[in-house]
């Protein structure tokens, strides 16, 4: 249970914010921004700036001391387990998310990163509580893996059938002849 603060979405259900910055492209980001409900009744932030309006998910850790910012234009995808050894160790289901659309918008330095073996992947969890959020794909270090269970009124039982990728035996990324 958090301590001292309810639910992020809910505490800002119809609240509107200032909305600066750069989009991943360098182009500028001004404008308000509202709360809206949109995957699975997941908040998200609807942007209203120099560009059309986007849909971003909120994703944190356990503690909220680390915030995402997630823009899925096609919703969820690539969902998946994996049974490789770290990921058969986290038993967390994962969607893929290109790199410029996931924006880490707060708790930069208490994110700690974890690589093995190769050291292509990244791994990244909350320093305080210990929750994995995200991690940089072996397969395709163009997108991150995101741990989906993160994202702000998302129900994890809705995922239970998700199926498992064999990375113990067939990586994507290992040459199996």
């Amino acid at each position: 249970e958090r301590k001292g603060k309810e639910r992020k979405g809910k505490e800002r259900k119809g609240k509107e914010r200032e909305a600066t910055g750069r989009y991943a492209d360098d182009t500028s980001l001004n404008g308000r921004c509202r709360l809206g409900k949109g995957l699975q009744d997941s908040f998200f932030w609807i942007l209203q700036g120099e560009r059309e309006m986007t849909e971003v998910l909120v994703s944190s850790c356990h503690c909220g001391s680390v915030e995402l910012y997630l823009t899925l234009p096609d919703g969820l995808e690539e969902l998946r387990r994996c049974n490789c050894s770290i990921c058969s160790r986290k038993g967390a289901v994962v969607a893929s998310v290109k790199i410029e659309n996931l924006e880490i918008i707060k708790g930069k330095a208490v994110l700690t990163e974890y690589t093995f073996n190769t050291h292509t992947a990244k791994h990244y969890f909350c320093s305080i509580c210990g929750i994995y959020t995200h991690h940089r794909r072996r397969s395709d270090p163009t997108e991150y893996g995101v741990n989906i269970a993160c994202i702000e009124g998302l129900s994890i039982e809705d995922y239970l059938h998700i199926g498992y990728l064999d990375g113990k035996h067939a990586h994507p990324s290992d040459n199996i002849e």
